[in-house]
């Protein structure tokens, strides 16, 4: 906000700048300690990637990156996620390994905000796991990194899409098999749930007292959803938990 409309050049040096923030122009701040509540669109001139300053990212730092190219992958199919969860150990010793996940989340991202820049439209699927993800992160004030609050966040969608009747058990639980994998260690309770449903009502993408959030319908199809913030949401939340 600060350097608002000042000419810049990218060179992220993280997992997640690298396969996700690099492109696309947003930049935003957390307020009164919810997620992305302000912000702006200002592209850099130029980016450069160098994969080889991954090289000094923590385990939980690649785990972060990890849960935002799944994130990527799942709107377009189960392949890509399913490899690079696969991978995970090799890219823990060499992280020359994830140079083509970069390459492919890029190109995933690409090909939609070329469409739409402003996030208006259909880059709206992009929010994919980041409603759920946004207030985990929220109420555990930021101790579980974005990519695997992100990872959870969509675990719980596909839960919820799958109570709603949209998608079958066993394409929850195939998914769920890939997730779980970088999922961080998180249950939600009758101590936490009131904290966490609090938080979700403070999403940007909401509509009045509706959460927008982005459920999957069918393999790589997921579509914007509004749905109430309710005892029955509440309930899908803490099955969840107990279940998985």
């Amino acid at each position: 906000i600060v350097f608002r409309g000042v000419d810049w050049k990218f060179i992220p040096t993280t997992l997640l700048a690298q396969c996700d923030s690099c492109i696309g122009s947003k930049s935003s701040i957390n307020f009164l300690s919810y997620k992305n509540l302000v912000g702006t669109f200002k592209p850099p001139s130029h980016i450069y990637i160098f994969t080889g300053f991954l090289q000094s990212l923590t385990e939980d730092e690649i785990r972060s990156g990890i849960g935002e190219m799944l994130h990527y992958f799942l709107t377009e199919g189960i392949k890509l996620a399913s490899n690079l969860v696969n991978d995970i150990q090799n890219i823990l010793k060499d992280k020359k390994v994830l140079e083509n996940y970069v390459n492919e989340s890029l190109r995933i991202k690409k090909k939609i905000i070329e469409i739409d820049e402003y996030d208006e439209t259909i880059r709206h699927i992009f929010n994919y796991g980041h409603t759920f993800g946004h207030a985990l992160e929220s109420i555990t004030k930021y101790k579980i990194s974005h990519g695997q609050a992100v990872t959870l966040g969509i675990d719980l969608a596909n839960f919820i899409s799958f109570k709603l009747g949209y998608i079958s058990e066993s394409l929850f639980l195939k998914i769920h098999k890939i997730l779980n994998k970088n999922k961080p260690e998180f249950y939600f309770n009758n101590n936490n749930i009131k904290s966490y449903l609090n938080a979700l009502s403070k999403d940007k993408k909401n509509k009045g007292d509706l959460i927008g959030c982005i459920l999957l319908k069918k393999i790589g199809l997921v579509e914007k959803e509004f749905i109430k913030n309710d005892i029955k949401l509440k309930k899908i939340i803490l099955e969840y938990s107990k279940k998985y």
